[in-house]
């Protein structure tokens, strides 16, 4: 028998029986031919076995591969993906159903090529990416879409039989479509955002407001696909708006159209509801009218939202297109942003402007004060000055932020204490308050005075914070205030004066006037000429003044007409304000000194005054000398008191000049030079003010006129109004002995308008000043009643009398009888 294996050998003997081999192969010739006749059975019986063995394992290969197919045929089936198996001819050898109703394959299509089948879905590199993946092995993939704009995944795979060929291509179509839409979402959210990035750029440049909308309309009307976009502004009275910005509209439309701000249009139905509106139909549209804006553009669909907060709105973004269009929430969100970047600019561009007028403003009272800011860094001790405080304290502008002990340095040595407790006392209280800080400055004249002040801003427990504030220069007001505290000093010493000069000019008029009614009206034309240089010096100080006038008006009471001991020679000369002010306190001194002591003392002596414009190494400058004569000699020692004080040091300060004072054997010599700055160069015509005018004054020697017989008036009754006792009793006796009968007189307001009500009177003296009260309102009775009435002063008070009254005669004190009775006559005339 043949065993198992290989055929035609037989098995060999088992181990310990080489007897029995041996005795086999001795055996007869017959038997051997009995087992030769057997072999062939025991090897077909032997082959049979074998094939039920292979037929046994082919039967459960065969069921394993129809369970496989089963599977294969189920996945198949089952799958949603279109998937398609062609050969290397790219023919078709099995799909799935899923490419049935996407593709069209039917399963007559077997074996047909794959490119022969109508097209369904657009893939035009579909042979080129088959034939690659057939010679390389590597997948391909597109995207692909069909004729309803779906989106797939076209993958490309090579199909391998387990060796190293590939037998052919697997075609998969996975749908894509919704994962498309939201990646063009999101695309086009990006690129929106991108759009709002950009306009936030261009707001926060120096753009106008129409090139910031022309940007933001382009820019809606370009990532939202829409023909139109519009900025409309909301008018004052909230009628209507105006169409500020726009794309597409025709052309002029921009910047004139109006849309009505009610429900007669979209705009203004958004600015009624406060919410975006979105608008799929507007000929259909109920919620509103289209305004002829969109009408007549063929305005179908839009968007529109608020500009502004919803009690404040600026107006109304709109976009909008001539086709049907559905709009979606990030659409909207768009229209919105871009809104509210707008009224951010509208808003940041209003408050630069009016930071920008603010500062203006600011900056003109700055100028106006003459004031310069500062500001401490109370942490690094650093000061930043403007360009006019640097000056002020004597920097170069533009020197940055300064330490604060290199501003102390710039402090005199004395001012250095206390202005280190100032700044501690500062530092601690959050406040500085230095009324007067003296610096030094290069220019002569003196030290410069400073105001400084100051409060300290954001200060917490984490930083000092820093001290803002001014600096004004006060040196005019400390200077002018030191120039009062002079006047006052010299009011009293003229006061002084005048008790002297009265009664140097009573001595010496008396010598020469023996009669007393005679000495009388030369006294009080020469008293009254005073008082003239009084009113002049009040008015200089404000217009200036003719040196000539000035020296008339000092020189009037020593001078007359048949004398000739006072000469003034020189050419026309206008003194500026502060000099003919400084130049008048000179010339009374002169003056007052000379009568005193000097050559007006006496009868015989001389002054002489002259001034001229000379060229010298300083340049153009006036020259002015005073030269007494015939004077008595003067006293050894004098003592430099006020007027020397004047002569020698105030004046040649102010004029900025240079001042020589000599006392010759014959009398006081005085010069001074100063520049031509002090000069006013008037033309010839110019209106020069002079004091006061007196009605019936003399000449310049004071001859007043004496009274006139009293028959010449009728006898009147005249209201005195005068606060003055010793000045009212003048004027009573003057009317007395004029013939007329006085009424009063009245001290104070109340009492004059109480005496005003009686009856019979005739006429009215007031003085316009009553112990603080102005008598005004007693001449608006007066003037009701119909009363004539006069004006007495002892002030420069013609600029503060009403313009209903400035045609009233007045005179000023002091005053003679020939005053008293022109003034009468006057209120008599009219």
């Amino acid at each position: 028998m043949t065993g198992k294996g290989e055929r035609g050998k037989a098995d060999p003997a088992p181990p310990g029986r080489p007897a029995a081999a041996a005795e086999r192969s001795e055996e007869p010739a017959g038997c051997r031919a009995e087992d030769e006749r057997q072999a062939p059975r025991e090897e077909l019986r032997s082959t049979n076995e074998e094939l039920s063995t292979l037929n046994g394992r082919l039967a459960d290969r065969v069921r394993e591969l129809e369970a496989a197919n089963d599977d294969l045929a189920n996945l198949l089936s089952s799958t949603d993906i279109p998937t398609v198996f062609l050969d290397r001819q790219l023919r078709i050898r099995r799909f799935t159903p899923a490419s049935t109703a996407l593709l069209a394959i039917r399963p007559s299509d077997v074996g047909r090529l794959f490119e022969d089948l109508p097209p369904r879905v657009g893939d035009p590199q579909f042979p080129i990416d088959a034939g690659r993946v057939l010679d390389d092995g590597e997948s391909r993939q597109a995207e692909v879409h069909d004729r309803s704009g779906r989106s797939f995944i076209r993958k490309l795979l090579p199909y391998r039989t387990g060796g190293p060929a590939i037998a052919g291509v697997v075609l998969t179509l996975t749908e894509v479509t919704g994962l498309r839409r939201a990646m063009d979402q999101l695309g086009q959210l990006a690129r929106q955002r991108e759009a709002v990035v950009e306009l936030g750029r261009l707001a926060l440049t120096e753009a106008t407001p129409e090139r910031l909308f022309e940007r933001a309309v382009a820019l809606l009307g370009q990532h939202l696909d829409c023909r139109y976009a519009e900025v409309l502004e909301l008018l004052p009275g909230g009628e209507a708006l105006l169409l500020r910005g726009g794309v597409g509209w025709q052309d002029g439309l921009v910047g004139r159209a109006r849309v009505p701000a009610g429900r007669e249009s979209q705009a203004g139905y958004t600015l009624q509801s406060a919410i975006p509106v979105v608008v799929a139909d507007l000929p259909r549209e109920h919620r509103f009218a289209g305004p002829p804006l969109l009408v007549e553009h063929g305005v179908i669909a839009g968007i529109s939202v608020v500009i502004g907060p919803e009690t404040a709105p600026w107006g109304v973004l709109g976009v909008h297109d001539d086709r049907g269009r559905a709009f979606n929430s990030d659409d909207v969100g768009f229209v919105q942003s871009v809104a509210n970047l707008l009224f951010v600019a509208i808003q940041r561009r209003s408050t630069v402007a009016e930071l920008e007028r603010s500062g203006q403003r600011l900056q003109l009272a700055l100028d106006a004060a003459r004031m310069g800011t500062w500001e401490w860094q109370l942490a690094s001790g650093r000061v930043t000055l403007d360009a006019r405080a640097s000056r002020l304290v004597g920097l170069p502008p533009g020197a940055g932020p300064i330490a604060l002990s290199h501003l102390a340095a710039l402090l005199p040595a004395e001012e250095l204490r206390a202005a280190r407790r100032r700044l501690l006392e500062a530092r601690r209280s959050g406040s500085l308050d230095w009324p007067e800080l003296r610096v030094p400055r290069e220019r002569p004249g003196g030290p410069r005075w400073l105001a400084v002040r100051g409060r300290t801003l954001g200060r917490d427990r984490r930083e000092e914070g820093r001290m803002i504030g001014t600096v004004q220069d006060i040196t005019a007001q400390k200077e002018e205030f030191q120039r009062r505290e002079m006047l006052m000093a010299e009011l009293d010493h003229r006061v002084k004066n005048i008790l002297a000069n009265v009664n140097a000019i009573a001595r010496q008029t008396g010598r020469r006037h023996r009669d007393a009614g005679e000495f009388i009206t030369t006294l009080e034309g020469r008293i009254r000429a005073m008082a003239d240089s009084h009113s002049l010096l009040s008015a200089s100080r404000w217009t200036g003044a003719d040196l000539r006038t000035l020296l008339a008006s000092e020189l009037a009471p020593y001078s007359s007409q048949d004398s000739d001991h006072v000469a003034v020679t020189g050419p026309t000369l206008m003194l500026a304000p502060k000099a003919a002010q400084s130049f008048s306190l000179a010339l009374h001194e002169l003056a007052t000194n000379a009568a005193k002591h000097g050559s007006l003392s006496r009868t015989d002596g001389r002054v002489s005054a002259s001034w001229e414009v000379v060229e010298t190494e300083a340049g153009t400058r006036v020259r002015f000398e005073w030269r007494e004569a015939g004077g008595p000699a003067p006293a050894g020692n004098v003592s430099d008191g006020f007027g020397m004080t004047v002569l020698k040091r105030m004046v040649p300060k102010d004029l900025g000049g240079e001042a020589e004072l000599a006392l010759a054997p014959d009398g006081l010599a005085y010069r001074i030079h100063f520049p031509l700055d002090q000069v006013i160069l008037a033309d010839d015509e110019a209106d020069v003010r002079t004091p006061w005018a007196s009605l019936g004054a003399g000449e310049a020697g004071g001859h007043a006129e004496p009274a006139r017989p009293a028959e010449e008036l009728r006898s009147l009754k005249v209201l005195i109004v005068e606060d003055a006792w010793a000045v009212a009793e003048q004027l009573r006796t003057i009317l007395e002995l004029l013939g007329h009968q006085p009424v009063g007189p009245a001290s104070s307001l109340a009492e004059g308008l109480a005496l005003a009500e009686l009856d019979g009177l005739d006429a009215a003296i007031l003085d316009i000043r009553l112990d603080g009260d102005s008598v005004f309102p007693l001449a608006e009775r007066l003037a009701e009643r119909g009363l004539p009435f006069g004006f007495v002063s002892g002030y420069n008070d013609a600029p503060r009398i009403p313009a209903a009254f400035r045609d009233r005669p007045s005179i000023s004190k002091p005053f003679a009888d020939g005053n008293i009775r022109a003034l009468i006559e006057q209120l008599v005339k009219n």
